[in-house]
């Protein structure tokens, strides 16, 4: 309680302020109509994606393994399946560099072996032919420090061997109770319940919380505030 008593904001010019900030519904009715807020819809139901990794989590490094999960679910969201998707995580620094080096190498394989699908099967839809001209090796997996490749489903599980090599850190809104997806920038509120919370608050206590957050706190069942569908791709401005 006491964090978020404090917390305060941020200003257009990114100096601290005592209050919260509040994002503008306008900004993000505009973010997801251009596709700012990354949907994974539109094109990217068929894009063969190759996402590589080099693991810097333990630096404080923004772009942490998780957003990695966060892209399957939201293709799984917007599509149904997250076939065109791969992940695969290494070390940082020159490891890394290896890693997109071999992603290179598989996606000409990919987009070679789709547009020869597509040739000889001109009736497929986009997404069956990505879907069926992934070549067998181009799969999920992690490469160790010294090198060697595991082929592992992208999944949380904590003991599968990628995320033993490699942990996944949560960001704040998901350990709140957001989705995994992420996709909520500005949620909708409810008002605060007691029995919400599985313990018992001293009317001291309640109070504060009032007084914390006054309009009530996210409910995160319901879609993010300003959420609209992608206006088209390739838009012109």
């Amino acid at each position: 309680m006491r964090l978020n008593e404090g917390i305060g904001g941020l200003d257009v010019e990114g100096n601290r302020t005592p209050q919260r900030t509040s994002v503008s519904v306008a900004a993000l009715n505009r973010a997801y109509a251009t596709g700012r807020v990354n949907q994974f819809d539109g094109g990217l139901r068929w894009t063969p994606v190759i996402e590589t990794r080099g693991y810097t989590d333990p630096t404080g490094d923004f772009h942490d393994r998780f957003r990695s999960w966060t892209m399957r679910e939201r293709l799984v969201r917007a599509n149904g399946n997250a076939d065109n998707h791969v992940s695969v995580t290494g070390p940082a620094g020159a490891a890394s560099a290896e890693l997109q080096e071999r992603a290179l190498a598989d996606m000409d394989a990919w987009l070679t072996a789709r547009t020869r699908l597509a040739a000889t099967r001109p009736h497929l839809r986009a997404e069956a032919l990505t879907r069926l001209s992934r070549p067998r090796g181009v799969a999920d997996g992690c490469v160790t420090p010294e090198g060697e490749r595991i082929v592992e489903r992208l999944t949380l599980d904590p003991d599968a061997r990628c995320n033993q090599l490699y942990p996944y850190h949560r960001n704040p809104r998901v350990v709140a109770g957001g989705p995994t997806t992420s996709a909520v920038l500005k949620c909708q509120l409810q008002p605060l319940r007691k029995s919400g919370y599985g313990v018992r608050f001293t009317a001291e206590q309640w109070d504060r919380l009032r007084t914390v957050f006054p309009d009530g706190v996210c409910d995160w069942s319901k879609p993010d505030v300003g959420q609209r569908p992608l206006a088209g791709t390739w838009i012109r401005f």
